[in-house]
């Protein structure tokens, strides 16, 4: 999948284009049970995940502490590999369909997306036309296929990728200054109040990345960082075989 500003300069995209969905017959009392939302069950999803991120990390920073680093790097390999997947809980965040009071939704919603770097807004202004245009460039520019996955991207990307963390400060410094690149963010940004979140997420979290690394290091613990601010950077094995594969071998 391209990024979303791998879009050619010029690029014109048409707002009255109208798809001719098929639409699968389905019960409307079994649809609207299907979608029910549930704050007990939304805690126990979300809770249980921030759980195990709590765990794993708590483990690595004991490890650090107490043991070798060879006993480290699994550790952190496993912490690694259970954050990747914020990205999914980003993703039914911002759908809203986790719990069922909104502020609930908005708690993780940002809990998650600071952990894993996640503009949330620009996510959503971008599924949305993702969701009326799948698959229908350019008015759908979030998946671009074909896709294509080799041994080196998937070694690259699922266990150290440096070049990811250069990505996402080079990416929210431009954002923080206010800048946007190319006709993707210019199209799915066009309105002021979106835009200016998005200026005003990246901000947030250049800073609190800031200043979570700024205390760990002033108290001798470099651990905290890595595994508060670095995990976008590695551990992405498994999330790449479930996540990135889903659209292989598809045409458009």
């Amino acid at each position: 999948m391209k990024s979303m500003n791998q879009l050619a300069t010029g690029t014109k995209f048409d707002t009255t284009l109208v798809v001719n969905w098929y639409r699968t017959p389905v019960d409307s009392q079994l649809l609207h049970t299907l979608n029910l939302r549930s704050d007990v069950k939304g805690l126990m999803q979300a809770g249980g995940f921030l759980g195990l991120m709590v765990i794993s990390a708590s483990l690595a920073v004991y490890v650090q502490q107490q043991f070798s680093w060879w006993l480290l790097i699994p550790i952190l390999l496993l912490h690694g590999s259970i954050c990747a997947f914020m990205t999914n809980a980003e993703h039914e965040l911002v759908h809203g369909t986790v719990f069922r009071q909104p502020l609930l939704n908005g708690i993780f919603l940002r809990l998650f997306g600071f952990l894993r770097w996640f503009p949330f807004d620009y996510y959503w202004a971008s599924h949305t036309e993702h969701h009326k245009y799948t698959l229908y460039p350019p008015e759908d520019q979030e998946v671009l296929l074909p896709a294509h996955f080799t041994l080196v991207g998937f070694l690259k990307q699922g266990f150290v990728d440096p070049a990811r963390l250069l990505e996402l400060l080079s990416t929210n410094l431009r954002l923080g200054l206010g800048r946007l690149e190319g006709d993707w963010e210019s199209y799915v940004l066009a309105q002021d109040p979106v835009r200016y979140r998005v200026f005003g997420w990246a901000r947030i979290l250049l800073a609190g990345h800031a200043v979570v690394a700024a205390v760990a290091l002033y108290h001798g613990y470099w651990i905290i960082p890595v595994v508060v601010s670095l995990t976008p950077c590695y551990g992405g094995w498994l999330f790449y075989l479930c996540n990135n594969t889903q659209h292989a071998g598809l045409k458009d």
